[in-house]
């Protein structure tokens, strides 16, 4: 890390000084932003922002970098520099203060290293993102590039987040700086080649094993707490015992309209047709595909036409628009993300295939923009659109005592059937370990314990236990154990496993040293990205962030 960081040390040198000159001029004008903006609700650094910074710089760009998926680099490249920088927190208004002063340290870092990402670099980078792709272009070579697709990314889905281009430039220039600056940080850290071929060769064994398994579901029934134990187990945690956010929601799901001389299915040929007619049939064929596509651009244009006029009318016709269009509105009443209603699971198509359409609308906000209750049109199913607007939010809240008994009741008994579970499993082991020790077999101690063994294997990752739901826990729980050992016991849930290796055989791989160069770049990339964390997490504590009460 030290050596990556001389090479910049002049440049570091010249920004510092250049910082230095300009800090006045950086302080005052934050503070003014700060008091234009409202009072300040949080503090970075020393310097207060308000709630109107926290959004521009860290609510929107967040839930705009969250809906930001797809499996190219840069993506992946924004979901990392996204998750980094959230961390751990829980709550949406943690993540967000989290994410909001993440990103002006790393700003401030930018500067610091001297990491200055052109606008060469951020063009290159947004147009390599799969979400501005031409559906027809994935997986095609050339530029895939859809400047039509981007427009509307601009015209549309910044505005309802109350961002702009320049914003989402900025996002992107962050998320490249971030790249840079954990190359430098985590920069000399190679992966163990040594560690990359003791992990291979584990991973490369077949394993045989005895277990016997100790039904913990039992040890429930006789757990039946009071109702002032329960208040008692509760009265600390009752913070963790919260409602399902609930919202109301009007929606329209909008299908083509196709005549009957389209119908879906393509004519069969059948089994002694000639030149003639099979040219006659392909000539059809080609005629109701053009005509089912015809029909679907104009009901693309139309759900187009639509949003244009919620957007400039700021939703205020959304209904009348429906039913101008003839549609048919439907409302909810209050949901949960359990409670669905079918056409909230419909999964999306295009650039975000496969996805449902209840993530984006649990993601709606009434307000402060008046067009934030409103979704974008969303492609669902084999060739349908759907659009929302948010009706009602009613946000999570503490369960009282009575609201959540249940919750806390369930809790309560898998708390303490797993100390039992611990206790009694540390009993039976050790005696099962003495009575094999005195030559007893395996068989013969677990019954002692009253336990039911069983012998499985061999088996290895890629080839687990027929049945077995915690194969793959058996396998890295007994990996390292030397044979006529016992590993530590296995809680699966509703099991308890006790469990003997019998025989360990490496397998020959002639792939073996593929999956050694695999697992030392990924040592590599957790090593770099430990390094990035910690000094991220350090450079945080030094900003003191905090809240404006």
């Amino acid at each position: 890390m030290i050596e990556n960081i001389r090479k910049y040390t002049g440049l570091i040198f010249v920004v510092i000084v250049l910082l230095l000159l300009g800090f006045i001029f950086m302080d005052t004008r934050n503070l003014r932003r700060s008091i234009g903006g409202g009072a300040p609700v949080v503090t970075v650094d020393g310097i207060g922002y308000s709630q109107s910074d926290v959004v521009t710089k860290g609510s929107a760009p967040l839930r705009l970098a969250y809906s930001m998926l797809g499996r190219d680099a840069n993506a992946l490249e924004i979901m990392r520099y996204t998750n980094t920088l959230v961390g751990g927190a829980q709550e949406e208004r943690n993540a967000e203060l989290q994410f909001f002063s993440g990103r002006l340290i790393l700003q401030q870092a930018a500067e610091e290293f001297g990491v200055h990402p052109s606008d060469d670099q951020i063009s290159a980078f947004i147009r390599e993102l799969s979400a501005f792709q031409n559906p027809t272009a994935l997986g095609q070579a050339g530029d895939g590039f859809s400047q039509e697709t981007f427009n509307l990314f601009v015209q549309k889905r910044l505005p309802s987040l109350n961002l702009n281009e320049a914003d989402f430039r900025d996002l992107v220039r962050d998320v490249i700086a971030y790249r840079e600056i954990r190359d430098l940080v985590g920069g000399g850290l190679s992966g163990s080649r040594q560690t990359a071929e003791a992990m291979a060769v584990v991973n490369a064994q077949k394993i045989t094993a005895d277990y016997a398994s100790l039904d913990v579901a039992k040890l429930k029934e006789d757990i039946k707490p009071t109702e002032d134990e329960l208040k008692a187990y509760w009265e600390p945690l009752k913070e963790s015992f919260q409602t399902e956010e609930r919202v109301k929601v009007s929606y329209a799901l909008i299908a083509p309209q196709y005549p009957d001389d389209l119908p879906e299915e393509a004519v069969k040929p059948a089994a002694d047709e000639t030149d003639e007619q099979r040219q006659q049939r392909e000539t059809a064929e080609t005629q109701r595909q053009d005509g089912r596509k015809a029909v679907e651009k104009k009901l693309a244009d139309a759900v187009s036409q639509f949003i244009d006029h919620v957007y400039d009318t700021e939703g205020a016709d959304f209904e009348n628009l429906i039913k101008e269009n003839g549609w048919e509105l439907q409302s909810t009443d209050w949901i949960t993300s359990a409670t669905l209603p079918a056409d909230f699971n419909l999964p999306t198509r295009g650039i975000s295939a496969q996805k449902s359409v209840a993530p984006e609308v649990f993601a709606l906000t009434l307000g402060p923009d008046p067009l934030a209750p409103f979704s974008e049109p969303l492609a669902v199913g084999k060739n349908q659109w759907f659009v929302a607007r948010l009706d009602a939010l009613e946000e999570p809240r503490e369960k009282t005592f009575e609201e959540a008994r249940e919750e806390v009741l369930k809790s309560y008994i898998d708390e303490k059937a797993d100390e039992a579970a611990k206790k009694l499993v540390e009993e039976k082991l050790a005696a099962m370990k003495a009575d094999v020790e005195a030559g007893k077999t395996f068989k013969e101690a677990a019954e002692a314990q009253d336990l039911e063994p069983q012998s499985i294997g061999p088996f290895s990752q890629s080839e687990p236990v027929p049945g077995e739901t915690a194969s793959h826990a058996l396998f890295a729980q007994a990996a390292t154990v030397k044979p006529g050992d016992f590993a530590e016991p296995l809680y699966t849930g509703d099991r308890a496993l006790i469990v003997r290796v019998t025989q360990r055989e490496i397998v020959k791989d002639d792939n073996r040293g593929t999956q050694i160069d695999s697992y030392t770049s990924n040592l590599q990339i957790q090593n770099e990205t430990f390094a990035f964390q910690a000094w991220l997490d350090a450079r945080i504590q030094d900003a003191q962030v905090s809240t404006v009460q």
